[in-house]
């Protein structure tokens, strides 16, 4: 089934050696324009944006010869490369690279690359040496790095303030799959609202700190009032009983005196 699929592939591409379905090839590669060199002899064409994901992107296509020795390269720049230029920057792992017959995916990683940056243009050439002879087929690209990644991880960490209100550091750490590094940033605007907060916090504490202080004084103070007042009565009481007694001793004596 995969190689009546391949066979059908290969009719619609006009009985080509080889051919590649992405990125797209330029247009009027064929079966003929293989054989030429470089790039079947066909100007730079419409360029497809690549966006590859944590550094790579698939190149894809087929081969209907039994084996064939492949070489996927890349020449950076905004021109249509001269003969010198390519078959000089491969891709890792991308030369003379063994192929047998049937449909192929070459991972291409343009990560160790330094050329290739968010915008660049290039040129892509996948090369197979058959024995029908020496074959290549080249693309035209854009690259777009600005959405490669996949996954963007941010995790954000602050310590709050004291209860002196003295307060913490907060950091921030991103970690974009493309270029694999982790940036790791200072935000001092963090910092001032988690110290603020610590301050808020120990001033709120001292408020009610200063409240129970407060209303404790006012209850000893009522106490000692009472117990003033309590006292006042209880020497006012012991005064009037001992005026009481003194009053009636001198009445009696009054009396005695008279009875005599």
């Amino acid at each position: 089934m995969k190689l009546f699929a391949l066979l059908l592939s290969l009719a619609a591409t006009g009985s080509a050696h080889f051919f590649i379905t992405s990125p797209v090839p330029r247009a009027g590669s064929s079966d003929g324009t293989e054989l030429i060199y470089p790039c079947g002899g066909l100007p730079l064409g419409t360029r497809t944006t690549l966006t590859p994901v944590n550094g790579v992107f698939p190149i894809k296509g087929g081969l209907a010869h039994p084996t064939a020795v492949a070489n996927f390269s890349i020449v950076v720049g905004n021109e249509d490369p001269i003969l010198s230029q390519f078959a000089v920057t491969f891709f890792d792992g991308g030369e003379n690279l063994g192929l047998v017959e049937g449909y192929f995916t070459f991972d291409a990683d343009v990560a160790d690359i330094p050329a290739i940056t968010d915008g660049a243009n290039a040129v892509i050439q996948v090369e197979m040496d058959t024995a029908d002879g020496h074959l290549d087929v080249c693309m035209d690209v854009t690259f777009s790095l600005s959405e490669a990644a996949t996954t963007t991880t941010t995790t954000t960490t602050a310590e709050s303030g004291s209860s002196s209100g003295s307060g913490g550091g907060a950091t921030a750490t991103a970690s974009t799959d493309l270029a694999e590094t982790t940036t790791t940033a200072s935000f001092a605007g963090s910092s001032t609202f988690e110290a603020s907060a610590g301050e808020t916090t120990a001033d709120s504490s001292k408020n009610t700190a200063t409240d129970l202080t407060t209303a404790v004084t006012k209850t000893a103070s009522s106490v000692s009032i009472k117990n003033s007042s309590v006292s006042t009565t209880a020497s006012s009481a012991a005064s009037a009983s001992a005026s009481s007694l003194i009053g009636f001793g001198t009445a009696a004596a009054v009396a005695v005196v008279l009875f005599f």
